[in-house]
C-alpha cells in the first residue's frame, strides 16, 4: 500500500506528488485530514493560485508603453 498526500479541490483529489499507477487505475481511497505547514504555505498556494488566473487588460502591446513608467 502506498500514502500520496493529495489536496481536495472542485470535488476531485490532485496528488501532491508522482502516483506510480497506469492511467484509469481503479484505487480505494482512506482520506484522512493533515495539517498543512502553516500560514506561510497556505500564503504561497494563494500566491501560486493567483499566478494560474488570467487577466485582460485591453491593453494590446505593454511593451510598446514601457517607458511611459520610467523615473
Amino acid at each position: 500500500m502506498t500514502t500520496v498526500d493529495a489536496i481536495y479541490r472542485k470535488g476531485t483529489f490532485e496528488p501532491l506528488g508522482r502516483v506510480d499507477l497506469p492511467e484509469e487505475a481503479h484505487v480505494r481511497l482512506q482520506v484522512e485530514p493533515i495539517e498543512v505547514a502553516g500560514r506561510e504555505e497556505k500564503a504561497i498556494r494563494e500566491i501560486y493560485r493567483l499566478m494560474g488566473m488570467r487577466f485582460y487588460s485591453g491593453e494590446r502591446d505593454t511593451a510598446a508603453r514601457h517607458n511611459e513608467h520610467q523615473p
